[in-house]
């Protein structure tokens, strides 16, 4: 299978293997080969009519004589092959780059959609599919100008889909007023639970924590699965955790627990949250650990538990500080977070710093001296031979506070 887009051919590995097509040809129908003759394709027709009539079976019926009134005239197949050729390269094209995502091999997937856009160039399909991978992919500027297109060209519910996906980019982009702004448009239209859940998702990260709990309090009240419920929750829970409002962490942690135990699916619960949360910011998979989802949502919240949450929460805000200036993407930020393990980096001493505690140091045994010194003439002079002792006593206890004024 030869694929050419803009004089560049694509010839992957398997790129011919896939042969399932959304839909039976009309040489399937008849059960004959595409190279069949007139003489063979009317022999099928009639041998098929025999056992499916359009008595016994209307529906096949009409398929065989649509399938035979192509297939029997010359002109009227000529013009059936070649658009069928079009169309099965295009549904091949599109198996073939899931095939390429199940199996790990996103440089195979990229070069496949480039070619299936060229080729495609507004259809509603590849760009939405094309859009998403670069989405995973943290491309949002390159999704961007593919998810324009598609909401040019898209109508009825691919359209909402394209609004969505524009939402998402703008939130990748750290365009956080224009994706609220998007998403509130959009919530008009189309006042989901999964949009509530995108836009709580926009709150937080502008750090409207509260807001964003009102506006999944909304999405809950039309979520009507466990699967519409479970996301809402997932954000209610993080918003809680990161302010620290543990009574309301519990009352949250205790429906996704119901949940849980309603579905009789655990792991399947627990694994579908922790995707919940790796949708925002790659950095902020730490939450993870967070909200305790790895410990199965049985942790207790003793003052050790409430303890790393603190820590968690304060390393939590100063990323997404970060987050929210607009750091170039290529640049990393100082502190990456891929796990609640990370160390935080440890402080060094810098040399100004050493220098003004040293003399810091120096003025504090300059105005204590003197005291010192006052305080063992006095003692001297009644004890004469306790003196000295005094005297080294005191050398020692000042030689240590400034060791310690240093450290």
């Amino acid at each position: 299978m030869d694929w050419k887009a803009g004089g560049r051919h694509f010839t992957g590995e398997g790129a011919g293997r896939v042969t399932t097509v959304t839909e039976p040809t009309y040489y399937d129908v008849l059960n004959v080969s595409p190279q069949a003759d007139a003489g063979e394709i009317k022999a099928a027709y009639y041998r098929l009519v025999k056992t499916h009539s359009n008595e016994q079976d209307p529906f096949v019926f009409q398929q065989l004589t649509e399938a035979f009134q192509t297939l029997r005239d010359e002109a009227r197949r000529e013009v059936y092959d070649r658009s069928l050729n079009t169309d099965l390269y295009y549904h091949k094209a599109l198996e073939l780059v899931e095939a390429y995502g199940r199996s790990g091999q996103p440089k195979k997937q990229l070069e496949l959609y480039e070619v299936l856009l060229a080729n495609y160039p507004n259809d509603e399909t590849v760009l939405s599919s094309f859009s998403q991978f670069l989405l995973f992919y943290e491309h949002p500027d390159k999704a961007h100008p593919l998810i324009q297109r598609g909401l040019s060209v898209s109508r009825g519910d691919m359209r909402f889909h394209f609004r969505e996906l524009l939402v998402q980019a703008l939130t990748g982009m750290r365009e956080f007023d224009e994706a609220l702004t998007e998403i509130n448009r959009l919530l008009l239209d189309q006042p989901s639970s999964t949009n509530f859940q995108m836009k709580a998702k926009i709150q937080f990260l502008l750090g409207e924590r509260e807001a964003a709990v009102r506006t999944l309090e909304k999405g809950l009240e039309r979520a009507d699965t466990v699967y519409t419920r479970l996301p809402l929750l997932a954000v209610m829970l993080l918003c809680f955790a990161f302010d620290e409002r543990f009574d309301d962490y519990r009352e949250v942690k205790q429906k996704i627990q119901n949940e849980a135990n309603r579905e009789n699916d655990r792991e399947f619960i627990l694994q579908y949250m922790v995707e919940v949360i790796q949708d925002l910011p790659d950095e902020t998979y730490i939450l993870e650990n967070m909200i305790a989802f790895a410990e199965g949502l049985n942790v207790e919240e003793s003052s050790e538990f409430k303890g790393k949450f603190a820590e968690e929460r304060r390393r939590l805000r100063k990323y997404l500080a970060y987050y929210r200036e607009s750091v170039p993407v290529e640049q990393d930020p100082p502190i990456y977070f891929t796990s609640s393990t990370a160390e935080p980096p440890k402080k060094e001493i810098m040399k100004g710093s050493l220098a003004a505690a040293f003399f810091l140091g120096i003025v504090f045994l300059f105005l204590f001296t003197p005291v010192v010194g006052l305080i063992a003439g006095f003692v001297g002079y009644i004890y004469p031979r306790a003196a000295r002792i005094t005297l080294q006593v005191v050398g020692v206890v000042l030689i240590l506070l400034l060791f310690y004024v240093l450290i």
